[in-house]
């Protein structure tokens, strides 16, 4: 390719143009610009519009311009099925593989997640040859996404397995989703995706088993402001908390340098042991919009372990939640809660870890 017709075909790409009235039925003589209107292209531009579309940049007469137009139309039809449609229509993870997608530690075999993400990517990215509309509704579909991507892949909100809608957010994907179909006169229907094929923005690896890890101490390097407790377990003198979205701050041995100050484990264990005693002060949000205070004591001070040097304090607060699927305590109060726990020992256990990728 040399210089003058790359120069060319970069202009005509900038502008968005294409062949009017189509590929198959061009005049020789016209483009099309991304608002719709005929342009008179010079001569240079019909030479080179020529050959691009010997080289199949618009699509083998398809219909649609380039192949990544055709991903779009995919993705924007996948996001615009009603809940149960999107389901039944999501393609498989390949057999004994999971995703690790580019630039991020994530690592999940979870299609909705990699689907969601992928297509948070290319709507992410400017696409020539669309109208003004069509490329505000991509992106109002790649804000959507993202705010969504703030949550791991084993959240509630990307369960592929969800009966009912897991959140309202796939309903406003929908509708835009359905807007942008009608505005690029693209047609509804059930994309068949493969998904090997589909993901650019990510490798396969073989999947790899959960095991589980542990850290003692260093409760300093951990973020517990925005966790959510369960109710405690006691077990002579180990308590155990199951939390979620407990946050690892640079220091923690579990940190891994990135670009982000804070770090997430979706769910995790607080064990204490040797401990003494346990307090709890809750403020829930009663249905008339004030807030009533809860004293709790897990355990009174207990006069059975001695006050040994290495006893501490642990005080932090977080949010209490009120239910745990594994030992449910029907009643607890839940809301914002400060903790504060004299015990000897701390550990943080974290029972679905995996390698970090090769």
């Amino acid at each position: 390719m040399n210089f003058y017709y790359s120069t060319l075909r970069e202009e005509i790409i900038k502008a968005g143009l294409r062949p009017s009235p189509s590929v198959e039925h061009w005049d020789e003589q016209n483009g099309i610009d991304m608002e719709g209107s005929a342009v008179l292209l010079r001569p240079a531009l019909r030479a080179t519009m020529r050959e691009m579309i010997r080289e199949g940049f618009w699509g083998d007469h398809a219909g649609f311009r380039t192949k990544r137009e055709q991903k779009l139309l995919q993705a924007v039809q996948l996001l615009s099925l009603d809940w149960t449609d999107l389901i039944a229509s999501l393609p498989q993870i390949p057999a004994g593989q999971e995703l690790h997608i580019l630039e991020t530690s994530i690592v999940t075999d979870n299609p909705l997640f990699c689907i969601g993400f992928e297509c948070w990517e290319e709507l992410s990215q400017s696409l020539t040859g669309v109208s003004r509309e069509v490329r505000q509704l991509f992106l109002e579909l790649a804000c959507v996404l993202e705010g969504m991507l703030d949550n791991p892949p084993d959240s509630p909100i990307w369960k592929p397995d969800a009966v009912q809608l897991p959140t309202r957010f796939w309903d406003v994907l929908k509708r835009l989703a359905r807007e942008t179909l009608a505005a690029a006169d693209w047609a509804p229907g059930k994309p068949e995706i493969d998904i090997a094929a589909f993901i650019r923005f990510g490798h396969w690896i073989p999947r790899r088993q959960l095991k589980t890890r542990k850290s003692d101490g260093a409760l300093g390097a951990i973020s517990l402001d925005d966790a959510g407790f369960f109710p405690p377990l006691i077990d002579g003198t180990t308590m155990t908390i199951n939390a979620i979205d407990v946050g690892l701050r640079e220091g923690h041995p579990w940190y891994v340098k990135t670009g982000r100050q804070e770090q997430f484990l979706r769910k995790c264990k607080l064990i204490f042991r040797g401990i003494k005693n346990s307090q709890r002060k809750i403020s829930s949000l009663k249905s008339n919009g004030t807030r009533e205070l809860h004293s709790i004591v897990d355990l009174p001070m207990s006069a059975t372990i001695s006050d040994a040097p290495h006893e501490e304090i642990f005080e932090f607060t977080g949010t209490m939640l009120d239910v745990d699927p594994d030992a449910p305590q029907p009643g607890q109060p839940s809301g914002y809660v400060e903790w504060t726990i004299r015990a000897q020992k701390f550990e943080l256990v974290d029972e679905e870890w995996r390698e970090a990728p090769p």
